[in-house]
């Protein structure tokens, strides 16, 4: 066992550095590359496609949520680096503590000891070789250790951590004025020629996008399902062959939120579920409105959590129906309740437990109706799509042959305004494809049948198209006046406030309605005010009783704003430590940094032909 160790020698050095990010779990690339077949070399260390690809896989494997093949590339670029630059420093990791490391890894450990065969089956699962493994273990080892390395002789003083507390949690004692820039819209002068030579300026915001009227057919599984019949004699023949007709039923509503991949999120999921039954609690009658507020079934949250009747034994989880089944009366609340789908809460509506015909007759005629429509939607998919195809220039034969609506929309949409219905989930991107495609738009044919949501399809043909085109001055005279209104008038109120703020600065006495003195705390500060304004007020420090003036960036309008004085807070010994530790945190990015640059200029990268597709 681990004799690939052994193969590992020479004496470890302290690299006199420190490093901010951990690379571990990214796996390294342990098979050389010919020629250029890879994405960039630093130094003696090829990253190819596929270390990028598997990095990536095994970054969302352990739940990272907003990994890209470029973050990705990146972190692998710049591990690579650090190791080269260890190599060229003659830095180590010995052998007996990286056997150490691998034998108490948390994984492999069975009966607080380590287990060769759990060790065995990772390998297997991963599909690396003991070597691979080492390899790499070896070098998250070296990584991790100038981590702890760059901690060493950094000392944060009390003083230090106490300014940042100051400066980052101390209330503020401000007033404000805004400057409106309607209110110098009066004093704009829009003359023809001022109007003209703003739209010569700006010609390009006056183009016309191109735009589509159109119809279309929606042929829907429940339309479908709608327009069947069932006779009496298939109800009772249904109702007799039910295998659960005499077992217990019960009518139900649920609210599912769902467990989580890591132990935090289950944790975190968790609370919320026991958050949403208190409510479910204090306010039983409103159990549907909290089901589609909170609950995370796709299936049932839009319909207020209704799971309609279920039988015993009728598949559902059997932590499930047994909490189900043990509920005693109409109106009862289970607990939260875990399941292999997450967290549920459950409402027991109504409870029958012997079957009859007439109770269940409109449930049968429903499920018969379904029924006859799924067996019949994908026929009436082939006959909406040959109908389309043999009536290029019209819907009305397809939609005459099924019996569909044409819904006709008669105002000009953009591809833009059609995108941004899509974001909004109230259009399909299949359903936007097929608008703008060539055959639709260019040629005004028919559209193949696309998918606009589960069992739904639509034929949708361009009734009108409107061709990109340059809007003439006349044409776009009145959007012209609107837009140079608006821009003259922020700008004159952006000279108004930065001469204020000036006047105010040198000490001349200005007429500014100013609103009433408040506390703004530092939390209220950092969710409200737009980056730039937030730094500007951490850096507003009033002393002398001499208030501290600065116009806010960022916001709709320009803001002057002045800073009486500062509340310093009350728990700064509680705070001491975080803070401690975030000015450690910035020290280490700074020298990270630094080393990073450093070796940039002595470890050659060199391109190689193979690039990422999502570049």
């Amino acid at each position: 066992m681990f004799a690939a160790v052994e193969k590992f020698s020479g004496p470890a050095k302290i690299l006199l550095g420190l490093i901010a990010l951990t690379f571990v779990g990214f796996g390294a690339s342990s098979v050389s590359t010919s020629s250029s077949d890879y994405i960039v070399k630093i130094g003696e260390r090829p990253i190819t496609v596929q270390d990028v690809q598997r990095a990536l896989q095994n970054a969302q494997a352990s739940g990272s949520q907003n990994a890209t093949e470029q973050s990705i590339l990146q972190a692998l670029q710049e591990r690579a680096y650090l190791l080269e630059g260890a190599k060229l420093m003659g830095i180590g990791v010995s052998k007996e503590k990286l056997k150490q490391q691998i034998v108490s890894m948390p994984a492999f450990q069975e009966n607080g000891k380590f287990s060769q065969q759990k060790f065995n089956d990772y390998l297997k699962q991963i599909n690396i070789s003991e070597d691979q493994f080492v390899a790499n273990a070896e070098e998250d080892m070296l990584l991790n250790n100038l981590i702890n390395l760059g901690g060493e002789g950094n000392i944060i003083s009390d003083s230090q951590a106490t300014d940042l507390i100051k400066l980052t949690q101390s209330a503020r004692m401000v007033r404000s004025v805004s400057f409106n820039p309607q209110q110098f819209v009066g004093q704009i002068n829009t003359s023809d020629k001022s109007l003209q030579d703003f739209y010569n300026e700006k010609k390009a915001d006056y183009m016309l996008p191109e735009a589509v009227k159109f119809q279309y057919v929606v042929l829907s599984l429940a339309d479908l399902a709608a327009k069947q019949t069932v006779s009496e004699q298939e109800l009772k023949t249904a109702f007799e062959q039910s295998a659960n007709n005499n077992k217990p039923r019960r009518e139900v509503q649920h609210i599912l939120i769902p467990k989580g991949n890591t132990e935090a999120e289950q944790s975190t999921n968790k609370a919320q579920a026991e958050q949403i039954l208190a409510e479910v609690k204090a306010n039983p009658a409103k159990f549907g409105e909290l089901a589609k507020k909170y609950s995370q079934d796709p299936a049932t949250a839009s319909q207020n959590g209704n799971l309609g009747w279920i039988q015993q034994g009728g598949g559902l989880p059997k932590a499930f129906e047994d909490q189900v089944f043990a509920m005693q009366k109409a109106g009862d609340i289970s607990d939260v309740l875990t399941t292999e789908y997450g967290y549920q809460i459950i409402k027991l509506n109504k409870i029958q437990d012997k079957g009859s015909f007439e109770q269940d007759r409109p449930m049968l005629e429903a499920d018969l109706k379904m029924k006859k429509a799924q067996e019949s939607f994908a026929k009436a998919r082939e006959e909406l799509a040959a109908a389309a195809f043999d009536h290029p220039d019209s819907l009305k034969q397809a939609a005459d042959k099924l019996g569909l609506k044409i819904v006709s929309i008669d105002e000009w949409v953009t591809r833009k305004e059609a995108d941004a219905q899509v974001a909004e989930q109230k259009l399909s991107a299949d359903f936007v494809k097929a608008l703008f495609s060539d055959d639709v738009l260019k040629k005004k044919r028919n559209s193949e049948p696309v998918t606009v949501s589960e069992n739904t399809v639509a034929v949708v043909r361009a009734s009108d198209v409107r061709a990109a085109s340059q809007q003439s001055f006349e044409q776009a005279k009145e959007q012209v006046r609107f837009d140079y209104l608006r821009t003259q008038a922020e700008k004159m109120a952006q000279e108004k406030a930065k001469q204020a703020l000036v006047d105010l600065q040198t000490g001349e006495k200005v007429d500014l309605k100013w609103s009433p003195q408040e506390k703004l705390t530092a939390a209220q500060a950092g969710q409200n005010l737009p980056p730039q304004a937030y730094q500007s007020l951490l850096k507003a420090r009033p002393s002398e009783n001499k208030p501290v003036y600065f116009l806010a960036e960022g916001l709709p309008v320009p803001v002057l704003i002045a800073v009486d004085s500062l509340l310093p807070p009350e728990n700064i010994e509680a705070q001491l430590p975080q803070a401690k530790q975030m000015l450690l945190n910035a020290e280490t990015n700074t020298v990270f940094a630094g080393l990073m640059s450093y070796l940039q200029t002595r470890v050659p990268a060199e391109q190689g032909n193979q690039k990422l597709e999502n570049k």
